[in-house]
Order: structure tokens, then C-alpha cells, then sequence
């Protein structure tokens, strides 16, 4: 159908609700919501209805809900509000119907507290239906936390987990706990669930973030421990440079990188090289920023994005810095998206600086010349690496990252002449490549530098 044929006649839907004649707008909501979320009536694809019509089909959806439960007896309205749900979920799926209902009615819903008990009582019937194995959907695990958490504030929801045995009920239960700050019972009850997901189950690293961060934030005195093993399980650099952060003082840092190591995962070398550096071992970091392939710095393990930059200003460099930022182009932290509650929660704490930590580490220390030459061939190196390896792949959006590193080099290579010859090779040796080129000499013009 038209969008103009159907708007009208869900504006008079709206407009009974308003008049309160809840009676008729059921009778209207119902006679449309429902065939064109089946696509009966056709006014596009689900989740693009309102691009073809003009009525805003959520707010039709929520007084639809209100009118349902009005005219529903009160013994039948969570079956007829469950009912009603069901017929517009083609349309649209409220994770939160009793909040949508609420914010719709035009006045106080009569009988909400019974409807409340009523609607926990069905949905809980509906997931015993379902058995042990069974599986619901992701909505209607929502509506059941919902409505548990009106009537029983967060400890309804750790009952609802501890009988249901469901991992995904005790991630709510984690989740809302530390939504409200309560850090005692956040550990209780990530300490519950980490005892019921296997070891090496991907899900453990939010329970054992979640525990160490409950316990730091409680100032319990095995929070460090607690760190330690959610990166021992799960060995990342953000979990690394956290647990290192969180030491304080720089011997306590220097004796603990010393013991884990040789702890790091075969692949780590972004790990590798942070402890490295934080042992005093400069040139051990260094040959692990020689030996890094030119490509893959974006991912989580190279080491280029964090010894590079840090290297550069040891040797006395910042142009570069200045110009190019002092990650060169790519962010150092977090490696993750932030994609579950965990994670946000981290988010929101001041975050870790692995080259504020590094630099504490070698603050106060005199770089002999063998380490100076060290670490200036290791940006050599790197930096060759790089360009080859995107000139040969012909990746032209890091061409300038590429032409960046050969400029840091010849900046804090402390032989002009010899910089200046190393320089011309890749004037030579990539003449066929003109974008790269371009992009070397906009970053070796010098008075582009005096324009600093």
C-alpha cells in the first residue's frame, strides 16, 4: 500500500488513544500493525516503515500496548499484552515493553503492581515451558530481567541466574550491578559466574576484568593478583599494561615484567617488547621492532605503534611527534571495541599509558652510544620494513605513515651524511612508485619543518 492510504487511518488510531477510547484504537492498531509487519499491507521492509510513512509506528506500537492493557481484564492482561506483543513484533520488538508502556499512558496504568506479579509469573512459566535446553530469544530474556528487576532490584536477578544456570542471566545480573556501583555484590557475583564458565571460555575475561576491578574499586588488598590472573587466562596488552599500571612503584613494575616474561603468549610481541623495555632491556625491544613485518601495524600484536614512537623520543626526536601525532596515525589503546559491559566500564576509568610507564621505567637512564646505534637501526629497519610493505601491496592510505617513519629515522640518525645517503635509496629504489614519493618529499621538506 500507499504510505498516504495507510497514515491516515493509523492517525485516527491515535487519535481514539488520545481521546481515550482505548476500545477503538485496539480494534484500529490491531486491524493494521499486524498485517504490515507480515507485509499483508506492504509499506517497505521492517525497519524501514517510517522512511514510507509518516505515523510514527513506535509510538502506535506503545499505545496499541496501553490500549490492550486497558481493555483487558485484569486477570487476562499479561496473556493480552503478551499477546499483543507478539502480533507487532514484525514490526518492532520492545526489549523494554513495561518502560514503553509507561512513558505512552496518558495517565496512571490501574492495577500496575498485580500486572507486574502476572507478567513475571507468565514469563517464567514461558522459560520452565521451554526446559533446560531450551532457548529464548533475546527479547524475552529482556522482558523477564525487566519486570525481575522492578519487583526485585538487582537480587531478583542473581535468583533468576543461580535457577536458571544461564550464562547470559548472570550477565545481566553482572551487568546491572556494576551499572549501579554496588562493588560488593559486582564481585559476588562475578565470582558466582566465573564458577560456572568452563576455563578458557572466552566469556571468563569480562568476570575476571569485572572481579579486579570490583576488588580494586572495594580497595581489597588481592586486586593486583586478581589482575595478574585475568592476564594470565587471557594474555592482551590492555590487560598487561593495566595490571603494570596499577603497581605504582617502578621497582615493584621492573621485578614483576621480569617474572612474567617469559609468560607472554608465542605471538605477543607487542608484550614482549613493553616488558622489555620496563626490565631495562632496550636492546632486547629493539631487536623485536627490527624483526616486525612492514604490515599489520594496526593489529593488536605489532609492536611498530608502540616502540617506534617511544624510540624516536628517547633519541631525541620531535618533529615527527609534533607533525604526525605521537601514536604515528594509529591508536595505541584500547585494543578492544568496547562492545560488551565490561569493557564500557573500563572505558570510563582514566585509561592506562604504556609510554607513561615506559618512560618511568628508563627515566634518569644514560643511553650508551652502542644502544643509541641499537635502537637507530631498529627504526631503520622498521621503517625499510614498512615501506616495502606497502608499496608492494600498494596500500596508498599508509603511504604517508610509511614516509613518516623514513623522516623520523633521518631525524634522529646521529650522522647527517649517512642519513642523507640511506634517505636517497628509497628515492631510487621506489622511484616508480610517484604517490609514495610525493608523500617522502612533503615530510623531508625542511621548510615544511620550519613551518612548525
Amino acid at each position: 500500500a500507499e504510505g498516504e492510504e495507510v497514515d491516515p487511518l493509523l492517525r485516527k488510531g491515535s487519535l481514539a488513544f488520545l481521546a481515550r477510547d482505548y476500545g477503538a484504537a485496539r480494534e484500529i492498531f490491531g486491524a493494521l500493525l499486524p498485517p504490515i509487519g507480515t507485509g499483508m499491507i506492504a509499506v517497505g521492509e521492517q525497519g524501514d516503515f517510517d522512511e514510507n510513512l509518516h505515523a510514527d509506528t513506535f509510538r502506535c506500537i506503545g499505545q496499541f500496548l496501553v490500549s490492550v492493557y486497558h481493555t483487558a481484564s485484569p486477570k487476562k492482561r499479561a496473556m493480552a499484552v503478551r499477546c499483543a506483543l507478539e502480533e507487532v513484533k514484525g514490526v518492532h520488538c520492545f526489549m523494554n515493553p513495561l518502560r514503553e508502556m509507561e512513558e505512552t499512558a496518558l495517565e496512571k496504568l490501574p492495577g500496575f503492581r498485580g500486572f507486574l506479579r502476572d507478567w513475571r509469573a507468565l514469563l517464567e512459566e514461558e522459560q520452565k515451558d521451554a526446559g533446560p535446553g531450551g532457548r529464548r530469544s533475546s527479547t524475552e530474556r529482556h522482558w523477564l530481567w525487566e519486570v525481575v528487576l522492578r519487583l526485585e532490584g538487582p537480587a531478583g536477578l542473581g535468583r533468576l541466574a543461580r535457577n536458571s544456570g544461564d550464562l547470559e542471566d548472570f550477565d545481566q545480573w553482572c551487568r546491572i550491578l556494576f551499572r549501579k556501583r554496588d562493588w560488593k555484590g559486582a564481585l559476588v557475583a562475578c565470582e558466582e559466574t566465573l564458577e560456572i564458565v568452563p576455563p578458557g571460555e572466552w566469556k571468563r575475561r569480562d568476570f575476571l576484568d569485572g572481579a579486579a576491578l570490583a576488588a580494586r574499586e572495594l580497595g581489597l588488598p588481592d586486586f593486583l593478583q586478581r589482575m595478574e590472573r585475568a592476564w594470565r587466562e587471557f594474555p592482551d596488552f590492555a590487560r598487561l599494561v593495566r595490571w603494570m599500571g596499577a603497581l605504582g612503584e617502578i621497582g615493584l613494575i621492573r621485578k614483576e615484567a621480569g617474572r612474567v616474561l617469559d609468560l607472554c603468549p608465542r605471538d605477543g610481541e607487542r608484550q614482549k617488547a613493553f616488558l622489555r623495555v620496563l626490565t631495562g632491556d632496550l636492546e632486547g625491544a629493539a631487536e623485536i621492532l627490527a624483526r616486525a613485518p612492514g604490515l599489520g601495524w594496526s593489529g593488536g600484536e605489532h609492536p611498530g605503534r608502540l616502540l617506534f614512537p617511544f624510540f624516536y623520543r628517547l633519541l631525541g626526536g620531535v618533529t615527527c611527534l609534533r607533525r604526525e601525532g605521537g601514536d604515528f596515525f594509529f591508536p595505541l589503546l584500547p585494543d578492544w571495541g568496547f562492545s560488551t559491559w565490561i569493557e564500557e566500564e573500563l572505558s570510563s576509568l582514566p585509561g592506562p599509558d604504556p609510554w607513561g610507564i615506559m618512560k618511568r621505567a628508563v627515566e634518569g637512564a644514560v643511553l650508551e652510544e652502542k644502544t643509541r646505534r641499537v635502537l637507530v637501526e631498529a627504526l631503520r629497519k622498521s621503517a625499510e620494513k614498512r615501506v616495502e610493505g606497502v608499496t608492494g601491496k600498494t596500500r596508498r592510505r599508509h603511504y604517508g605513515h610509511a614516509a613518516s617513519l623514513v623522516a623520523a629515522c633521518r631525524e634522529v640518525d646521529p650522522s647527517p651524511r649517512r642519513a642523507a645517503r640511506w634517505v636517497d635509496e628509497f628515492r631510487v629504489n621506489y622511484r616508480r612508485y610517484p604517490a609514495f614519493q610525493g608523500e617522502l618529499e612533503d615530510r623531508l621538506d625542511p621548510e615544511g619543518e620550519e613551518d612548525l
